[in-house]
């Protein structure tokens, strides 16, 4: 329906603009790095929309925040930051099982920081966004930070985890 401004009513910029994207860069069915990388290089939020068309022919599958289960429990503010970066992560994942994994768009060391650092950069983001006091917003770039670390020092686009992590729904 069209609204006062000419854009569809209930649709955000962020997401019109998500789906004019889509429809002008992700050839359906055929993946491609280009497409991947249209996809991927966008906040959470415009990734989110693309991610509920789950087209293209990528793989959309995520497992949430994959914490391993014995840190979760021994580091409660590891749970915790889990469920905070739970989107964060699934974004993520989609670069990690498309760029490597079994689509191997590109799989280079070079490209694969390139990747953890906009990760690094959708979680301070929603740090940003914490209401919450600027003490809870310091934990939450500390916990960005140490995922960060773990992705660079453990990830890899050879095997992205398939691990059942923290999955919170938003």
């Amino acid at each position: 329906m069209e609204g006062p401004r000419g854009r569809c009513r209930g649709l955000g910029n962020r997401v019109g603009s998500a789906l004019i994207v889509l429809a002008s860069v992700v050839p359906i069915g055929i993946p491609t790095r280009d497409g991947a990388v249209a996809i991927y290089f966008r906040s959470t939020a415009e990734f989110l929309v693309l991610k509920r068309l789950r087209s293209g022919g990528y793989d959309w599958s995520d497992d949430g925040c994959s914490v391993p289960t014995r840190l979760q429990m021994s580091v409660r503010a590891m749970r915790y930051a889990a469920y905070v970066f739970v989107d964060e992560c699934r974004h993520h994942d989609f670069a990690y099982r498309n760029f490597g994994g079994r689509l191997g768009l590109d799989r280079s060391d070079a490209h694969r920081a390139v990747v953890d650092r906009h990760f690094y950069e959708q979680m301070k983001r929603r740090c940003r966004r914490l209401g919450r006091g600027r003490i809870q917003r310091t934990v939450c770039r500390v916990n960005a930070g140490v995922f960060y670390a773990a992705v660079r020092a453990f990830g890899s686009f050879e095997r992205p985890s398939t691990r059942s992590g923290i999955r919170g729904a938003r």
